[in-house]
């Protein structure tokens, strides 16, 4: 009868294992951290070891006991083993580290001149914008909107921002301006056509 709780201990110890592991692979494995989301650790059976902290602008979370570890670009998995490693090398026997995203940053496109609904379209999460999409989010091109020199405002990490010309009026697949990936802060101003 004594090896009752102990088969249900083990048995809870394997579930929460597995648990731990579901809850840092769930979503999109391959999703990579950036500034701005919020995450989630705990160590099981160590309350005063769970955080939860938004990355900084730089990618980097403090975290207790190993200090500041740049996280940003990190898939969870590769943060889940490399905060194991951490804490198994010199605080913790075997830790069964989880990871988990609570928030996502958030990831707008400013839409400007002549388009039904101009302002901010807000990316969502694990999802990329094509140049189209946003433009389509934004209500599409208006009246009197020039299709043909559509500009792209995008700040380089320098600070710089580049200006690129981009003509839609080519309706075809090749047309890889159209399938231009937008990046978080783009913004995307479309002229008023010159008669």
């Amino acid at each position: 009868m004594k090896s009752k709780p102990l088969i249900k201990l083990l048995s809870f110890s394997l579930l929460l294992l597995l648990c731990g592991k579901a809850i840092a692979q769930s979503g999109d494995e391959n999703y990579q951290l950036k500034p701005g989301d919020t995450i989630a650790m705990r160590i099981f059976q160590e309350p005063d070891m769970a955080l939860e902290s938004r990355i900084s602008a730089d990618g980097s979370v403090q975290f207790p006991l190993i200090g500041l570890i740049k996280v940003g670009g990190k898939t969870l998995p590769d943060l889940q083993s490399e905060l194991y490693a951490l804490y198994d090398a010199d605080y913790f026997v075997n830790p069964q580290v989880s990871i988990q995203i609570t928030e996502y940053a958030q990831r707008r496109v400013r839409v400007r001149g002549k388009v039904n609904r101009p302002g901010f379209v807000v990316i969502p999460p694990e999802e990329e914008f094509t140049l189209i999409d946003v433009i389509t989010a934004a209500g599409d091109i208006a009246a009197g909107g020039n299709e043909k020199r559509i500009e792209l405002h995008r700040r380089s990490a320098k600070g710089d921002t580049k200006v690129t010309v981009i003509d839609l009026s080519q309706k075809d697949d090749q047309n890889q301006a159209a399938n231009l990936i937008m990046q978080n802060n783009d913004v995307v101003i479309i002229p008023e056509k010159l008669f």
